[in-house]
Formats: C-alpha cells, structure tokens, sequence
C-alpha cells in the first residue's frame, strides 16, 4: 500500500460487513458511510496521539490495548447483514 484511500477502506469495509451497495438502500447507505468515516476519523485521531504524544512506552501500551479490543470485538461481534439476515430469515 502506497497511501491510504478511504474509497478502498470504504469498498474493504463493505466486504467485512458483507453488504452490498447496489441493494442498500441510499439512506443505509449515507449513514453506514457516515459510520465508517466517524470511526476512521477516531482512529486516525487516536493514532496520532498514540504516536506523537505519548512516550514510546505508553503508546506501545495504547496500541496493544487498541489491538485486543478490536480482535476481541471481530471475535464474539457476529456480522451485522448476518445478523440481520438470520434474523429475518434469510439464512
């Protein structure tokens, strides 16, 4: 990777949460666009402290704690179209 491009987050994103843009709805578009840009937002803004204002210790520790929490999220967090289809009986 040359250089982050938010387009090909966004399309990764869509594929990690198993949704697809040509049946979405726009309005479930727009808003789960607004979701995944707001988190990435936060995340750059977390990195940034991490990175240039804490010491190399603690921002080794604040990194290893962002890892766990979003391994142990992925882990016992069952995809939203999943969850939703099972729900309404897609599956």
């Amino acid at each position: 990777m040359t250089h982050f491009n938010l387009n090909e987050q966004w399309q990764l994103y869509l594929e990690r949460m198993h949704l697809d843009e040509k049946v979405m709805d726009p309005i479930q578009i727009w808003e789960a666009k607004r979701a995944f840009v707001a988190g990435v937002t936060q995340l750059f803004e977390y990195l940034e402290k991490a990175t240039f204002e804490l010491d190399k210790e603690r921002g080794n520790a604040a990194m290893t704690r962002l890892l766990r929490d979003l391994n142990s999220f992925w882990e016992t967090t069952p995809p939203i179209a999943r969850t939703l289809n099972y729900r309404y009986g897609r599956y």
